[in-house]
């Protein structure tokens, strides 16, 4: 039957939530503490960047980067950036490489516009352990390999998403940003990220996804 009211939606949402959850695996029940770490903040014009880890499950971390304006005051709107498929991960999107294609760094052009902005990296991109990777094998198989190995039951989408949430929980923490204006930003890779993490959590108010494939 055609849904034609928001307690229908509802319900019928919740159907749809369940379907995919038995798709990509139950997520962790329990929360890990995120216990950040703060590198060195670099003052750019207009704006600080920082690299930051936190943990997304006990003993995996992730590492991001953390733009904010300077001088501004009171609570600010944040969002979280997914990076699209770069091999150096958030490197372009935050201004580290390609300074001649500014177009490309969405985190800059965001922080400029007066966004808290948080960029993590995709966890197939983390660094493996020497020997890990087999020959022939892509770093994102090797990196799905990995995480299988402690979620047997997870796709790589259900990491990606975990890891999502997490990064709203890490920016919601910051006392610069304000806790009801949170929105998550991706192109390609990081708009499939961005799909996912607002259906599956209703903190995001504001979704930009471009070209997701």
């Amino acid at each position: 039957k055609p849904i034609t009211t928001p307690a229908a939606w509802r319900k019928h949402r919740e159907e749809l939530r369940r379907e995919w959850t038995r798709f990509l695996g139950e997520f962790p029940k329990q929360r890990s503490s995120l216990t950040p770490e703060f590198l060195e903040p670099e003052q750019l014009p207009g704006f600080t960047r920082q690299k930051i880890t936190y943990q997304v499950e006990d003993g995996v971390r992730v590492d991001a980067m953390l733009l904010a304006p300077s001088g501004a005051k009171g609570k600010l709107p944040g969002i979280v950036l997914f990076h699209p498929t770069y091999s150096n991960h958030f490197h372009r999107v935050v201004g580290l490489e390609d300074l001649s294609d500014p177009e490309r760094h969405q985190a800059v052009q965001l922080v400029q516009a007066g966004f808290v902005v948080l960029a993590p990296r995709c966890f197939i991109y983390t660094d493996l352990p020497a020997g890990y990777q087999k020959k022939g094998e892509s770093i994102y198989a090797a990196n799905t390999r990995r995480m299988r190995e402690r979620h047997p039951h997870w796709l790589g989408m259900t990491r990606m998403t975990w890891d999502g949430i997490r990064a709203l929980d890490m920016i919601q923490t910051l006392p610069n940003v304000d806790r009801k204006r949170i929105g998550i930003f991706g192109h390609s890779l990081g708009a499939k990220e961005v799909l996912y993490v607002a259906a599956f959590d209703s903190r995001v108010k504001c979704t930009v996804f471009s070209e997701g494939g």
